[in-house]
């Protein structure tokens, strides 16, 4: 069993500009050119995955660490990763979300090795490897460069550190500046870095161990050939080092999963009250959300995982929608073996019915949610067991109904980290292109609905408008907002810069801004202000322009102060226009006067 844990009721990293710098500070592009294009690859792939689903933020190339830092100035957070460093639990995010909180005044975040304290010689060490860096403190600090490997004796400032150590001597938890300085000869990098923060007293925290459990690095640096050699062969024993192991033995795929529940909104918020057939992957309960829109609609289930549509399938013939922990643990244990939970590994009732709640209160309640499970134990449902990589397959998928409305889930399927690891971003681009083009040329109405390989949750439908969603990544939480068209007329008068920018504050932006002010995008400032925490965390996941921000707070007519709408001091608006209109305060006032 294995589970995910969702990331919700809050914006992380709400009020900062982000710059995801992926840089080659360790020249692997000068070592073994295809390796570093692999290693880039993914890198950079899975780093726009996260800036499209998780915090938003511009991702750009560097050739070092210098380059991106010299391109920072319109940034607050920089947040470099070497090529071959792979951010994959979003946990990272709100860890740093957390630290940044508790220390808005600090300037570099990153793998300090005090190699003075493990071997009395040398100095500190500022691992390439990755690193936050506050652009506001690095300016304060007159810009130092990194510091690339040399070997120098100088004076260097003196400086304390924490007992603590994440394991060997020359992982402290913290180093600080100290007074005075001291002789040492310094031979790694970062150390300009550290030698300039130190001077000035700074603080410098290694990353958390929460934080290093969310990501790993394989030192394409070290060993390259070896490595490149295991990475084609699949076959770890290629290579000695821990990390690099651990990663060629991650490519030989994750063992299958049922999933219990989804990782995502069970509903989709998409009208499908025309589609006929819902063609979707087995897995949860969000596709009981079509019976909303149709009672009597046919399903078709695909899945790699053949024990998901066994999974579903049984579900469906011998659930009666009463006690599902009792259900679930009354299977055999070669099927809970590839249970896959949300919010908990462990599989027990209390974990269940936190589920079951929220499964519940999505669908309207736990009476509405039976009824819709009714309904589909008496739906027309097919299963089939297919790879929506494969041409054939796929079509075999598409021509099992006849039904001219479609609406077609495909999750995340073109955008998960085993895709990257076994195709290229442009194998995967075209492949799925050629995805689109196929069902959209096969149905006459269809709502494609899923992941781009870039992270961008999308619906497409046949008149080719696209809604930019975010939904389905194992750590986060969905929304849905439609993209406006430009009109000719504004799309010009932008283009040539005619128009001045454009300042908005939206109270009450719940399913997002005005759609008229994207016509002014790239001149659009502004606030969107709402009461609903997880409305603003799920609008501020998906927007694309970096001078939008969205506040959960909770607007007043006295001097309160605003509080968010989860404070029971607060009474959220409760359905009753009167209040609002004009026509009540000319009442109020008349009557006062009289």
């Amino acid at each position: 069993m294995s589970y995910t844990t969702i990331i919700q009721d809050k914006l992380l990293l709400a009020t900062k500009k982000i710059l995801y710098a992926v840089v080659d500070q360790a020249e692997v592009r000068h070592k073994h050119n295809q390796l570093f294009s692999k290693m880039f690859e993914l890198t950079y792939g899975m780093t726009v995955r996260l800036a499209s689903s998780c915090v938003d933020g511009d991702v750009k190339y560097f050739d070092n660490i210098d380059s991106a830092m010299d391109n920072s100035a319109n940034y607050d957070i920089v947040i470099i990763q070497s090529i071959g460093n792979f951010i994959n639990r979003n946990r990272f995010f709100s860890e740093l979300d957390n630290y940044i909180v508790n220390n808005p005044n600090f300037f570099l975040l990153a793998f300090t090795l005090d190699w003075q304290s493990e071997k009395g010689t040398g100095w500190i060490e500022c691992h390439n490897q990755m690193m936050v860096v506050n652009v506001k403190s690095w300016n304060q600090l007159n810009k130092p460069k990194f510091g690339g490997w040399e070997t120098v004796t100088e004076e260097l400032p003196n400086y304390t550190r924490s007992v603590e150590n994440f394991h060997d001597n020359y992982t402290p938890f913290w180093i600080q500046g100290a007074p005075g300085t001291s002789t040492h000869t310094r031979t790694a990098q970062g150390w300009n870095f550290i030698k300039t923060a130190l001077a000035a007293g700074y603080k410098i925290d290694n990353f958390t161990e929460e934080m290093r459990l969310c990501r790993l690095f394989v030192y394409p640096e070290h060993d390259s050939d070896n490595l490149y050699n295991a990475f084609i062969e699949k076959n770890n024993t290629l290579v000695t080092n821990s990390n690099q192991r651990k990663w060629i033995k991650s490519m030989l795929g994750t063992p299958p999963v049922i999933w219990i529940f989804n990782s995502e909104y069970y509903r989709f918020s998409i009208d499908m009250k025309n589609v006929e057939t819902y063609i979707g992957p087995a897995a949860g309960f969000k596709y009981l959300d079509f019976l909303n829109y149709n009672r009597t609609g046919n399903f078709i289930f695909y899945d790699y995982h053949e024990g998901s549509l066994d999974w579903i399938k049984k579900l469906k013939d011998t659930w009666d929608g009463e006690n599902f922990y009792q259900y679930l643990q009354a299977q055999p244990d070669e099927v809970k073996q590839h249970y896959k939970f949300i919010h908990g590994n462990k599989f027990n009732k209390e974990n269940i019915e936190k589920n079951l709640q929220i499964l519940f209160k999505e669908f309207g309640g736990e009476q509405e949610f039976k009824r819709l499970w009714r309904i589909f134990k008496l739906s027309n449902a097919t299963f089939i067991k297919i790879d929506l990589f494969n041409k054939e397959e796929l079509a075999h998928l598409i021509n099992l109904t006849n039904d001219n409305s479609i609406f077609f889930n495909f999750s995340n399927i073109f955008a998960t980290d085993f895709t990257l690891l076994n195709n290229t971003i442009k194998e995967v681009d075209d492949i799925y292109h050629n995805f689109l083009t196929e069902v959209k040329n096969k149905f006459t109405n269809v709502i494609l609905y899923g992941s781009s390989p870039d992270g961008k949750w999308q619906t497409l439908n046949d008149n080719k408008t696209v809604i930019n969603v975010h939904n389905d990544n194992p750590t986060d939480t969905p929304v849905n907002t439609a993209t406006t068209l430009f009109n000719s007329m504004t799309k010009n008068l932008v283009s040539k810069n005619l128009i001045k920018p454009l300042t908005f504050i939206d109270v009450g932006c719940s399913n997002g801004i005005f759609p008229k002010l994207r016509n002014f995008e790239h001149l659009l400032k502004g606030l969107g202000v709402d009461p609903i925490i997880e409305e603003c965390s799920r609008l501020h996941s998906i927007e694309n322009n970096p001078d939008i921000k969205y506040i959960p707070i909770f607007i007043g007519t006295d001097n309160v102060a605003v509080e968010v709408c989860h404070n029971e001091k607060i009474v959220p608006y409760e359905g009753t226009p009167w209040n609002r209109l004009s026509t009540s305060q000319f009442t109020y006032i008349r009557n006062n006067n009289e």
